[in-house]
């Protein structure tokens, strides 16, 4: 499996993934433990996927916990008057 910490050579990549509100973090393949630490430390979760039978690396990335959304403010413009 690819990520974009290998494809683009940086140590971490953070994004949010497509088509939903979830901030991913990616780490080159082999990160040291000291790397992945840190982002768990930073509040990320990690997760990590096996590959079947002994062939291939460990596959290893972070995502944000979700949080609750912020209410949204009306876009409609409101007049206010005072009376005098």
């Amino acid at each position: 499996m690819g990520n974009r910490a290998d494809d683009e050579g940086t140590d971490v990549e953070i994004f949010i993934r497509a088509l939903t509100d979830t901030v991913h973090a990616d780490t080159p393949t082999g990160a040291p433990e000291e790397l992945l630490a840190l982002l768990d430390q930073l509040g990320f979760e990690r997760n990590t996927v096996k590959p079947a039978g002994s062939s291939g690396p460990t596959y290893v990335w972070h995502e944000a916990p979700p949080i609750s959304p912020r209410p949204r403010r009306s876009s409609s413009p409101r007049a206010l008057f005072r009376h005098c």
